[in-house]
């Protein structure tokens, strides 16, 4: 039988195949390879990458669902997306950011 990950995957193979039948007669393809000339190689790496780690993050939220239950589950995934939150900047920036420096000491 179909789960909930079956629903997810067909619902964003629609959604791209919308967008292509709806955005691009909009916008024109003409506009849409140019604004794709005028972006860097890194930033047409990234958009596809990050939309990747978003599909596996709501992947991994509806299983923590499944298996936590909606209350546990969601504290949980709550819980470690505040955390990197937190500990991204500083590994990555080398310090709190002034916001998240005020937020944790409120805290």
């Amino acid at each position: 039988g179909w789960k909930w990950e079956h629903f997810w995957m067909v619902s964003q193979a629609f959604v791209v195949l919308v967008n292509i039948v709806v955005i691009a007669p909009l916008v024109g393809l003409d506009e849409i390879f140019a604004a794709y000339h005028r972006s860097d190689a890194v930033t047409c790496v990234m958009v596809p990458l990050f939309s990747s780690v978003w599909a596996l993050g709501t992947c991994g939220f509806g299983i923590a669902i499944q298996k936590c239950g909606l209350g546990l589950g969601t504290a949980l995934c709550m819980s470690f997306v505040v955390l990197m939150g937190v500990v991204w900047p500083v590994a990555v920036d080398g310090g709190f950011p002034s916001v998240g420096a005020g937020v944790l000491i409120a805290v």
